[in-house]
């Protein structure tokens, strides 16, 4: 432009009148208006003669800016799901550890109760010849079951070992042996304890009540298992008596509570997408009403 020129008046002239941040001020003012006025002539009064650099400052500020809000989303909602997540993890745990506890409480107790009620030297006796059941047998059977139902018990039998890892039924009171049909198992019946034998190893030679982990089963589902040593008037072990507890229940409210955490994850997470295409829209939209106004130029 040539500023000699008469017919140019200085209010005209895109000479550059201000400096950097003024300019900035000028153009981010003139965006604004354009917003509702769409007018070139605006950023023809305002910016600056080099308006480009002006441009590319502001363009960086809005990127800096939009970069700190989006870093600063995506670290808070970031957090929030990894602490939901450690807390669904925690909380499965501690239901897990919570429901150990309770059962331990009861299993050694129906265990210990058991020992009282089996005389070991019958017991030793009858193991020599299983298959005649005898009054003790029965009288044994019935007292049993009687302990399992009070105790809410699943199954509570007795064993002694047999070859490898195999042991053998003798007195099962899982079932009403009153019933014809009882699903007792019969006394000689192999009880295949490949899982449970290092425990029962233990039960054995330390002659102490040991509890397995919980585990699953086809059969019967979870299960924690407890055994005790049987003892004869020579503290010898003559067999074990074993007690199952199903934790199904306890089972179900960990899915239950682990489904809920994940549903929190769930939401935590597309809450933090949505937050973070707002401002990228809100980004974006910036960038066109720059460009617009760019174009009117």
């Amino acid at each position: 432009v040539n500023h000699t020129s008469e017919n140019v008046h200085p209010e005209n002239s895109l000479t550059p009148v201000c400096g950097p941040r003024l300019c900035r001020i000028h153009f981010a003012q003139t965006v604004e208006d354009l917003r509702h006025k769409n007018s070139a002539s605006i950023i023809r009064q305002q910016l600056c003669g080099n308006h480009q650099p002006v441009l590319l400052v502001f363009l960086e500020e809005i990127m800096k800016k939009m970069s700190q809000k989006i870093i600063l989303v995506s670290v808070v909602f970031s957090s929030l799901l990894f602490l939901s997540l450690f807390l669904t993890i925690f909380s499965t745990n501690a239901m897990k550890d919570l429901a150990t506890d309770i059962f331990s409480g009861q299993g050694f107790a129906i265990v210990e109760k058991a020992q009282g009620y089996i005389d070991g030297n019958q017991f030793e006796r009858f193991t020599k010849n299983m298959k005649r059941p005898n009054d003790f047998f029965y009288e044994t059977q019935e007292v049993l079951f009687e302990l399992k139902n009070h105790n809410e018990c699943a199954y509570l039998y007795t064993m002694i070992p047999g070859k490898g890892t195999d042991f053998y039924y003798v007195i099962d009171a899982s079932d009403d042996p009153s019933l014809d049909e009882s699903e007792n198992e019969e006394p000689g019946s192999i009880f295949d304890a490949t899982d449970d034998y290092e425990v029962l190893q233990e039960v054995l030679a330390e002659k102490e009540i040991r509890q397995t982990e919980m585990y699953f089963t086809e059969e019967w589902g979870w299960i924690v298992t407890f055994y005790g040593p049987i003892l004869n008037s020579s503290d010898k072990v003559v067999g074990i008596v074993a007690a199952d507890y199903l934790v199904a229940d306890f089972l179900q409210d960990i899915k239950n509570i682990r489904l809920k955490m994940f549903l929190v994850s769930a939401v935590l997470l597309i809450l933090a997408v949505a937050v973070t295409i707002f401002y990228l829209s809100s980004f974006f939209k910036k960038l066109f009403v720059v460009n617009k106004a760019m174009k009117e130029i």
